[in-house]
Order: C-alpha cells, then structure tokens, then sequence
C-alpha cells in the first residue's frame, strides 16, 4: 500500500498545527501545600516486607506475604484549579505522611489481606480541607471478602464532617477482650459482622476463614 506523499505532508502541518495551537491547552503543574502529618501513626503498625503468621483452633497455620505495589504519595487534593479536557487538568493538594497501601497473600488457600491507612478528605470539591484519618482492613477469601473501616482520628473535624460520612462507622465497637489466651486492649469490630478484630498498635489480630477463626500467632 502506497501512501500520497503530499498526504503526509499534509498530516504533518495539521499535527504540528494541532500542537501548537495547543500550547495553552495544558494546564500548569500541580500546586503542593504542604504536609499533613497522621494523628495516631502506631495505630497501624505494618510498613511492608513483614510475614503475617494465623494460627486456628486446630494449631493450623497460614503464613501470608507481602505482595504490595509501589506506594505512592498520597495527595490530599484540596481544590481543581484548572481543567482542559482531555489534555490535562491541575490541583492543589497536601502530601500525607505516612501512607500504606498494603496487601499480604497466601495463594494456596486462596487469601489476600489489605490495609489502607492514610489521611483523606471528604471530598467535598471544588474546595475540601476537612481531613481525617482512616484505616481500611479487608478479608478477601474464595470470592468472598469482608471489611472493617476505623475512623482513627477525626483531627477535631467530627462537628464538619458529613453525617452520612460518620453514619459508617456507627456500628464500630472498641473492646478489651482475650483471643487464643492472649488480652488484648482496644479491639476493634464491626457490631454487625465480628469476622474482623483489629487490636490498636498491634494489628489484625483475627478473622474467618473458611468458616474457622483464625487468630494472629503470638
């Protein structure tokens, strides 16, 4: 198949038109505010590279490892200040510390644990700076998965915060309770699902799996 020359002449002036006509169709870099730092950081004691150990009733053991992506920066984005579709848009944002996006597996049995703990914001665009900190730990087995979200800190923003935002963590209770002869304090769980208990400062410290209860190894 021949190709026109003066076609390809011609395609060459429309692109080389198309992007300069289009130096202004792209929007500035992004604006960083600052740095917001995490109330409670011990909260969530995981940074990646660990080996996550369960044992059940039946002194059964699973050992999980850590197959996280690369971590990114959280960005906080506060306000859009420019948008030129479909080329580029802009924001302003606040860079938040620390951030995990964390995910263990055990590929035999079919199960994968993920974390995400950061500092977020309502949403609440074109302009949010209402902030608050979250940790999200779900169970996901045989097509099945289950999740506990924990609101860590309300940074003092319980009053702004959207009711129907707060209303998912109405059913979180906090309990000092013992699992497989340990004590553990402030334990975490959803009232109407107890699948998941999470410990302050210590972690995921029991979930169901297969219909058992599996407990963190001591």
């Amino acid at each position: 198949m021949r190709i026109n020359a003066k076609f390809l002449i011609g395609l060459g002036f429309t692109i080389n038109g198309f992007l300069i006509g289009c130096e202004g169709c792209t929007c500035p870099p992004n604006v960083k505010l600052g740095d917001v730092k995490m109330i409670n950081p011990s909260f969530f004691p995981l940074k990646g590279s660990e080996m996550l150990r369960y044992i059940n009733d039946k002194k059964e053991i699973i050992t999980l490892t850590d197959s996280s992506e690369k971590q990114f920066e959280n960005k906080i984005i506060v306000e859009s200040l420019c948008a030129k579709p479909p080329i580029s848009n802009q924001f302003s944002y606040y860079g938040g510390t620390p951030s995990y996006n964390l995910r263990y597996v055990n590929t035999q049995e079919n199960l994968r644990i993920e974390f995400s703990f950061r500092t977020i914001n309502t949403q609440q665009l074109p302009k949010d700076t209402v902030l608050y900190d979250y940790l999200n730990t779900g169970v996901y087995s045989m097509r099945k998965g289950t999740n506990l979200g924990i609101l860590v800190s309300d940074r003092g923003n319980r009053k702004i915060i959207e009711p129907s935002r707060l209303k998912i963590f109405e059913n979180i209770r906090i309990v000092d309770t013992v699992l497989n002869g340990k004590k553990y304090e402030r334990v975490f769980y959803n009232s109407t699902d107890k699948s998941i208990l999470y410990a302050e400062k210590i972690g995921l410290i029991s979930f169901i799996h297969k219909n058992e209860r599996w407990y963190l190894q001591n």
